[in-house]
Formats: structure tokens, C-alpha cells, sequence
């Protein structure tokens, strides 16, 4: 954790350093403009927006259905792989889930244990096994005809599932391609 009096650019700060081979540190950056964020804030939490340019994410390509329903208010369907879900919830945690009605129970409930199961034994059924996750955000870029930035996202449906592809990949080794 650094804090600071000052304002820094943290788009170009790094958020993880590798210590030696599996092991890593994230680092987290507080500097006027966060704290001023934060007070600022009607929710009193920071949004947490993901760039998919940045170079922790270039590699993940996130095709969408697009459904308007009015003209504030838009739809998305997407697949996140299950490694930018682990890389998500690696980094931010429960953060991720603060708007959730449930937050992560335990790896050891018998649900959160099916679910890693299905990852090592029948991967390819995941997607149809686990309802999936809902999230909402302010604001979705679209560059390429991919997402490429999604701004204040927050999993309201998922936590569990979320987390178990996170602790499948940490704890379990679980290939999540």
C-alpha cells in the first residue's frame, strides 16, 4: 500500500510485482485524487473500472450483445474468460462483490466445492452447470467491436462462482482456459 500527499498518474504505476516465480505482491496506490473520490462518492466505496487495453488484460478479447432498453440504459451480454475472473478477483477481492447481496461464503461450502470440482473434472460443462455472474457498471467503452473498458463494475450476482474460479486457479492449480 502506498499513500501519498500528491497526485499521481496510477495508469502508468505497475499493480502487481512478481517476487519470484509464483509469487507476487499487488500493490495499491492512495494519492489526493483517490481520497477525494472516495469522499466524494454517494456509494462511499471507489469504483473499480477494468481497461482492457491495460497490459495486464490486452490479451482478453470480449465479444457483447448489445440490448438498449432505453436511452440510459443498456444491456450486455459478454463471456469473461475464466482467468480475467480470477485476475479480477486476485486483485480487487471482495471489493468486487460490495454491491452483492451475499458476499463469498467459504471454499469449503459444499456449493463453492461442487464448483471447483466441475473446473477440475468437467470444465467444459462449467458454463452450463453455473448460472453464471451478473454485474452492472456506469459506463461500457466499445473499441474494435470488443469492451474495451468497463467503468464502476461490480458483481451484484456471482460471488460465489466467482470466487471459486479465483481459489480453483490459486489453491487447486485449475487451468482456466
Amino acid at each position: 500500500l502506498i499513500v501519498t500527499d500528491k497526485y499521481i498518474n496510477q495508469e502508468a504505476l505497475e499493480r502487481k510485482i512478481i517476487i519470484k516465480e509464483g509469487f507476487s505482491v499487488n500493490v495499491y496506490y492512495w494519492d489526493l485524487k483517490k481520497w477525494n473520490d472516495l469522499k466524494r462518492s454517494k456509494s462511499k466505496r471507489l469504483p473499480i473500472s477494468i481497461d482492457l487495453k491495460e497490459e495486464e488484460f490486452k490479451s482478453y478479447k470480449i465479444d457483447y450483445v448489445k440490448k438498449g432498453t432505453s436511452i440510459n440504459l443498456n444491456q450486455y451480454l459478454a463471456i469473461f474468460p475464466g482467468n480475467l475472473i480470477a485476475d479480477l478477483y486476485d486483485y480487487h477481492n471482495t471489493k468486487l462483490l460490495e454491491n452483492n447481496v451475499r458476499l463469498f461464503l467459504s471454499a469449503n461450502r459444499k456449493a463453492n466445492k461442487a464448483i471447483r470440482q466441475t473446473i477440475i473434472d468437467d470444465a467444459n460443462y462449467f458454463f452450463s452447470y453455473n448460472n453464471g455472474i451478473s454485474a452492472t457498471a456506469e459506463k461500457i467503452i466499445i473499441a474494435d467491436e470488443k469492451i474495451s473498458r468497463i467503468e464502476d463494475f461490480q458483481i451484484v450476482n456471482g460471488g460465489q462462482t466467482t470466487a471459486s474460479i479465483h481459489y480453483a486457479r490459486k489453491n487447486d492449480k485449475s487451468d482456466l482456459t
